[in-house]
């Protein structure tokens, strides 16, 4: 298959005959580099500089163009000084790393206007290795999708780079482009670093496409119009295949488009494609790595196309770390497709480390950030104490003033929504238990057939065992409130195929008769990357509005998360009464962004509904 970024027959030849001469470590057996003039240069700028010793130089440059297995596209683009950098660099890196005895790190790169390239160190299925921090930089800074958990990303990598962010198309030669959304290949080394060591690298390549065709329909699908030239000139007849129904489904919907293409031939190797409308998630293709590194998958391989309507495509070739059968690495595959979907709606969260140290799966991740997120609502209620003391106070309405503000004080101090966090991160064996009692009322059998039936009385083992194992009681309350919410929730679209945000209806019998005296019809909690929020309705048939909340600072932000469900409660109340007279009853929707996510409020909106 032709690689977007390198397509030439010649060069395609020279990679396989790298990779031969690297599997067989035949050190004489080198092909001829289409590079040859390169490395001649190359070889002269450090002979003239004489940092490296004579006798050196000659294996070093043959080892850099004909062994290590770098991809051709890095000599097509890399300056003959920049490269003799490199070389430079790695092998004062491998002298260090052997004087010192410590593991071997490389951190090259180069950068041009419209064009960046990286190189780190990487093993397959090394889960700190510092590649990971060049993604998050390249989703940040050329993707403009870096969000890591509750702050934009900060890399450890001191590059400094500034992406422009206004995505009107402008002109390079006379040819449009669009700033802001760059393509990305990604190339591990066939080779290795020597041939005394095990360690390969890993080449981010970073360009500005340049288009055809000005036009930024978002409806427009034909190739030819929407693609950069490069893409154009060097695409194989089979990624164009897959390209053009990969973008014919995503036009037509918000959330991605996922295939997966087994390679002929090749028991376990697989091509892992998404297509999404650019800028409706944050954080996509960092959570993508992390999930096939969950199933015990690395890349050789990968890429980010973009297009001129507004549909980014990421391409990404899988091999399996594991010795297991052809069915198990198709199932795995297959896992992975799944959840793709599920990572596009939460891609990354505060409960991402759980994931990525293997105490929770992707699904439960997911569901954990759902409990969480109940638990901080509903904790902030009126409690059995509460009440007693209440009706101790009688009718006077100063004492009752005071204590309901005692009450929300001594709340709001102790449920934080960093407190309810922090109870869920203790204790994930607890989580995957809640995560299953959820599965089994919700997630249809292997078999297609239905789960479990509604009960809003289940779980009573898993309560008491909650009671029992869980000794801090803050934690217990918070454990608790999530099973409650599995008791009460009568319908998700969380293992639906195709979904934008995360839905959930549930009961409303289990809100308190004092603090809401009118129990609604229905009510909808709705989670997405950019927001949370609720919808309540009192009548079958009802109308009213959504209200987008925004908060200017975290102060405000704060009091928008614990007033969120009353608030909503009150409007769809009050439009209740004022369709009194009408066949409507009356409802009401609440989005409330999340700090990070207040420019995203159309983005939210779509989702929402």
């Amino acid at each position: 298959m032709t690689s977007p970024f390198r397509t030439s027959t010649d060069s395609l030849k020279y990679f396989a005959a790298l990779v031969e001469n690297a599997k067989n470590n035949k050190p004489n057996d080198e092909p001829e580099s289409p590079f040859s003039d390169q490395m001649e240069t190359v070889t002269e700028i450090l002979q003239g500089e004489r940092l490296l010793d004579s006798s050196r130089i000659s294996s070093e440059v043959g080892w850099f163009y004909n062994k290590l297995g770098l991809d051709r596209d890095y000599f097509r683009t890399t300056p003959a000084n920049v490269v003799a950098r490199h070389i430079l660099a790695l092998y004062a890196a491998k002298m260090v790393s052997h004087a010192t005895g410590s593991r071997l790190q490389v951190k090259l790169h180069n950068k041009n206007e419209g064009n960046a390239l990286f190189i780190t160190a990487s093993n397959p299925g090394k889960k700190d290795s510092p590649a990971m921090e060049i993604e998050h930089l390249i989703e940040s800074n050329y993707l403009g999708e870096g969000y890591h958990g509750n702050t934009p990303v900060k890399s450890a990598v001191t590059i400094q780079v500034t992406a422009p962010t206004n995505l009107s198309p402008s002109l390079i030669a006379g040819v449009p482009v669009i700033p802001g959304a760059y393509r990305v290949a990604i190339y591990r080394t066939t080779g290795t670093v020597s041939p005394q060591s095990h360690t390969q690298l890993k080449l981010y390549t970073v360009k500005t496409p340049v288009f055809s065709n000005a036009s930024l329909d978002p409806r427009e699908t034909d190739l030819q119009k929407i693609s950069d030239l490069d893409f154009l000139d060097n695409a194989g007849e089979t990624t164009r295949r897959i390209y053009q129904e990969v973008i014919s489904e995503a036009v037509d919907r918000l959330g991605p488009v996922v295939r997966v293409v087994y390679k002929d031939g090749a028991s376990k190797m697989a091509r892992l494609v998404v297509g999404y409308r650019r800028s409706t998630t944050h954080s996509f293709f960092s959570a993508i790595t992390d999930l096939y590194h969950f199933y015990k998958m690395y890349s050789t391989h990968k890429y980010v196309e973009q297009f001129s309507n507004g549909i980014s495509i990421f391409s990404v070739y899988l091999s399996s770390l594991e010795t297991g059968s052809t069915d198990d690495f198709e199932q795995r595959m297959n896992a992975i497709a799944k959840q793709v979907v599920l990572l596009y709606v939460l891609p990354r969260t505060s409960l991402t480390p759980l994931f990525q140290a293997d105490k929770l799966s992707a699904q439960e991740v997911a569901f954990a950030y759902v409990g969480w997120k109940f638990a901080y609502t509903f904790l902030n209620r009126y409690s059995t104490e509460y009440y007693n003391l209440a009706e101790v106070i009688g009718e006077d309405p100063a004492k009752q003033a005071i204590l309901a503000q005692l009450k929300t004080r001594l709340l709001k101090d102790t449920f934080t929504e960093s407190r309810v966090l922090e109870a869920v991160m203790n204790h994930p064996d607890i989580v995957k238990e809640l995560y299953t009692d959820f599965a089994n009322y919700h997630m249809p059998t292997a078999s297609g057939g239905s789960p479990l039936k509604y009960d809003s009385a289940h779980g009573e083992e898993l309560d008491s065992k909650i009671k029992k194992v869980v000794l801090n009681e803050l934690d217990c309350q918070v454990l608790r409130s999530i099973l409650k919410f599995n008791r009460n929730l009568l319908k998700t679209n969380f293992f639906k195929g195709t979904k934008t945000a995360l839905s959930f209806r549930l009961d409303p019998a289990f809100l308190s008769k004092i603090e809401y005296p009118s129990t609604p019809f229905a009510l909808f909690f709705v989670v997405g990357s950019e927001f949370r929020g609720f919808h309540i309705r009192f009548r079958d048939i009802a109308r009213g509005g959504i209200r987008i909340i925004r908060s200017p600072n975290l102060a405000a932000y704060d009091q928008n998360t614990t007033s969120l469900f009353n608030e909503n409660y009150n409007l769809a109340s009050t439009q209740q009464s004022k369709n009194k007279d009408i066949p409507e009853g009356g409802s009401k929707g609440t989005i409330l962004l999340s700090l990070e996510h207040q420019m995203k409020s159309e983005v939210a909106f779509r989702k929402y509904i």
